[in-house]
């Protein structure tokens, strides 16, 4: 399965209450993006996988995803964003931290 394909199986899980399993289905969605070289869907990935840990309580995870997603290389507006939503996530545990 390449990382497109799994990160729609990761939001389609995440859709239908499956936690744990679009959990894992997103952190294996990073790992085939770094091995693809598609940014495009590492960032989504990324994003989604923080978002998901700071509505969780797991601030510590969430910071080090979050971090991952704003150091990744990108240039242009097309991460806008899941940069912006980055930046406002790290912000929101930094206030409750």
């Amino acid at each position: 399965m390449n990382a497109n394909l799994s990160f729609q199986k990761a939001l389609h899980q995440l859709d239908r209450g499956m936690l744990q399993n679009a959990t894992e289905t997103l952190e294996k969605t990073i790992l085939l993006a770094k091995d693809e070289n598609d940014l495009v869907t590492l960032a989504g990935a990324l994003c989604c996988l923080g978002d998901f840990l700071v509505q969780t309580g797991e601030a510590d995870h969430a910071r080090k995803v979050l971090e991952e997603l704003l150091a990744l290389p990108v240039e242009g507006d097309l991460f806008d964003f899941e940069l912006n939503r980055g930046k406002q996530l790290l912000a929101q545990i930094s206030k409750a931290g």
